[in-house]
């Protein structure tokens, strides 16, 4: 069953497109409907439907720069935009952002139906051309093989993505699988001959910012732990390094950002002195760790700040700041703009 949301700013249009055919019955589920842009924007970033219906005209956020917002995230979302005028720059918009179709209001069911056929066979197309794993039931026979048939070498990793088809690659030395996870747009399984050589092999010389890849690993065995670890290190935009504490410890730290810790506690879990983790942590990832968590946390801020609707005090206690005015002044010394200033500007595209 695809997801789908429906967007419009009228009720009465709303209901009726809600209504106009059967949506399950097309193996579509209609998971939410918005009455504006923005609050679509906010469910798009949180839950990644498979497509969405969108009405053009609207306050403040039109069809269009939702369906351009989104795609700058999700390029995999695909959109069927919905208009009440033959509007030649609307039209113009939605081909040049890749839109499913385009349909004139009133709605016409038969249109409607057409507009979800050319949807359903883009999605399938997309979703057929990659194996799928489930994340529960790993050890069935047919992921066992899909793994095996991957780790051909000893350096394994998992990739995540938000913005990017990973593409699929076999040469000698390395091997890219795409893989179909649900919940995540892009994924893939990677195994390299040589861990040093993954500097400039994609996904690895991709930006942090883009693609998240997880820490080395010599099989596939623990998928679901290296998804996560691909997960974390795509939120926090950063790279695991090559040390086995040290990687370990920016597992620790990315999925911790809220915690309040010492480097003597951190340095603890792994049973090293504080001198040392700290000496250890600088030489593999370039900086301390102060300024790793540092830059973590505003690297978080950003993305909530721009992804959601949450009042800043709430941001500020999510990334491990509890005093929001401490907060307000680092972010503003590094990022040059007040909280507030930079969530107008992003939302400003």
């Amino acid at each position: 069953m695809y997801k789908l949301i429906l967007v419009d700013d009228e009720p009465w249009a709303l209901s009726r497109l809600s209504k106009i055919i059967d949506w399950r019955q097309w193996g579509m589920e209609v998971v939410n409907t918005c009455s504006s842009g923005e609050e679509a924007l906010e469910y798009i970033m949180e839950r990644q439907p498979d497509a969405v219906f969108t009405d053009v005209r609207m306050e403040r956020m039109t069809g269009i720069d939702l369906m351009r917002r989104t795609k700058e995230r999700y390029p995999e979302i695909e959109f069927v935009i919905v208009s009440a005028y033959s509007d030649f720059e609307a039209a113009r918009e939605a081909i040049i952002h890749d839109a499913c179709h385009y349909l004139l209001k009133p709605l016409d069911r038969d249109e409607v139906r057409d507009a979800v056929q050319r949807l359903l066979t883009k999605l399938k197309a997309r979703r057929s051309s990659r194996p799928f794993i489930d994340l529960g039931r790993t050890n069935d026979s047919e992921t066992r093989r899909l793994l095996e048939k991957v780790r051909l070498y000893e350096n394994c990793y998992a990739a995540v993505s938000k913005k990017s088809e990973i593409p699929a690659k076999k040469q000698p030395g390395w091997i890219c699988q795409p893989v179909e996870i649900a919940g995540i747009p892009f994924s893939a399984l990677i195994s390299l001959e040589d861990r040093i050589a993954a500097l400039s092999v994609e996904p690895f010389s991709s930006p942090p910012s883009d693609m998240g890849i997880s820490i080395v690993h010599e099989d596939f065995t623990a998928i679901d732990r290296m998804i996560h670890e691909a997960q974390v290190s795509l939120s926090c935009a950063a790279r695991f390094a090559g040390h086995p504490i040290v990687s370990a410890a920016q597992y620790y730290l990315g999925g911790n950002l809220a915690a309040q810790f010492t480097i003597k506690e951190l340095a603890a879990q792994y049973y090293i002195s504080e001198s040392y983790f700290g000496e250890l942590f600088k030489r593999f990832v370039g900086i301390s760790v102060n300024q790793y968590v540092k830059n973590l946390r505003l690297n978080k801020a950003m993305e909530l700040l721009s992804g959601t609707n949450a009042n800043v005090k709430e941001i500020a206690g999510a990334c491990g700041y509890q005093d929001y005015g401490y907060f307000g002044k680092v972010f503003k010394r590094s990022c040059g703009l007040t909280p507030e200033q930079y969530r107008k500007q992003a939302r400003k595209g």
